[in-house]
């Protein structure tokens, strides 16, 4: 929980740095736009992984600044693009597997700054042969690079799905 707190102030912390004293005057459509990029991007992740890693390394969907956060299920498990690209190096979703958004919401705080939130499914069969399907929340803040957007800090939180008659 302490790790949870930790990662929830450094997600607020980074926010609120990158955000300008007086919020930016964005028009709805401008906001609208803007979302819907973001929601691209988490689309891409969710391609990316339906598609076994086909075309791009996971690190790509990250921030390479420093300050990048990556935490799953209450622990912080990486705290810069060279720890994530380490970590993933050569990894690749396995075969079968699925990410579907069954919610997806967007924030905009400035013309590249947002929050999101989000509810998925992810399916898979890993290398033991014991189908995994679990629901799962992710949050964090996305930045708008040159490149396009990336995530600067995300958490997610898998709950596996109850058996069947449960």
């Amino acid at each position: 929980m302490t790790a949870l707190r930790s990662f929830s102030f450094c997600v607020a912390f980074v926010a609120m740095g990158c955000r300008p004293a007086a919020p930016p005057s964005l028009s709805e459509p401008q906001r609208a736009a803007i979302a819907d990029s973001v929601r691209g991007v988490l689309g891409e992740l969710a391609t990316w992984m339906s598609s076994q890693g086909a075309g791009r390394a996971f690190a790509t969907f990250f921030d390479s600044a420093p300050g990048v956060v990556q935490a799953a299920d209450g622990r912080i498990t990486a705290t810069s693009y060279d720890s994530i690209a380490a970590r993933s190096r050569g990894w690749a979703p396995p075969a079968g597997a699925r990410l579907t958004w069954d919610t997806a919401h967007v924030e905009v705080l400035g013309p590249g700054l947002a929050h999101f939130t989000g509810a998925f499914t992810e399916s898979f069969t890993p290398p033991t042969g014991q189908p995994f399907e679990g629901h799962g929340v992710m949050s964090g803040v996305a930045v708008r690079r040159p490149s396009g957007w990336k995530i600067a800090a995300v958490h997610t939180s898998v709950v596996p799905a109850s058996p069947p008659g449960r």
